[in-house]
């Protein structure tokens, strides 16, 4: 059953919000947005993709066969994204997804060969990202491929989320 998950913009840094109407989904649940400018933004949750160009009229794009709940994305610039999430089915040994066309083709990243559940992204250029969830991972070509990072013992259950200065080493 379609339904309308809530999506809300402020242009006042944070003192009025607007709700934004975007189409129905299947899903009622949007867990992560990313804006290159004030009109141009891509939002992702429960195996949906929605993108807008002009901060108003929104679009379904589809998801790639392979991650069936992108959970978190950021986006380098209007046609560079990548997305993380759930891994769909068990058979894909990804839980990533990029496009470096706007989103007119997403596809599945290449992780670690596992099924890690990943939560979190965050890069520090159009090629160098960074992914957290179950597992600490790194891609240096856009989200193509990525590889483990060491963890510090520290860390020894789910990381849920990460950010890093764009244009930099520091996350």
């Amino acid at each position: 059953t379609p339904v309308t998950p809530t999506l809300l913009r402020t242009t006042d840094g944070g003192a009025v919000w607007q709700d934004v109407t975007i189409p129905s989904l299947s899903t009622e649940d949007l867990t992560g947005v990313s804006c290159v400018t004030t009109t141009t933004c891509v939002a992702v949750g429960g195996g949906a993709i929605i993108a807008t160009v002009n901060g108003t009229t929104w679009s379904v794009q589809t998801v790639p066969t392979g991650v069936i709940a992108p959970a978190s994305v950021w986006c380098a610039t209007a046609l560079v994204c990548v997305g993380v999430g759930d891994n769909s089915n068990g058979t894909e040994p990804s839980g990533a997804i990029y496009t470096s066309d706007g989103g007119t083709k997403w596809s599945v990243g290449t992780t670690a060969g596992s099924d890690d559940l990943l939560d979190g992204v965050s890069c520090t250029s159009a090629t160098d990202c960074v992914a957290t969830g179950s597992i600490l991972l790194r891609s240096t070509d856009g989200g193509a491929t990525w590889a483990s990072v060491a963890s510090p013992s520290s860390v020894s259950s789910f990381t849920y989320g990460v950010g890093c200065f764009a244009s930099g080493t520091v996350c």
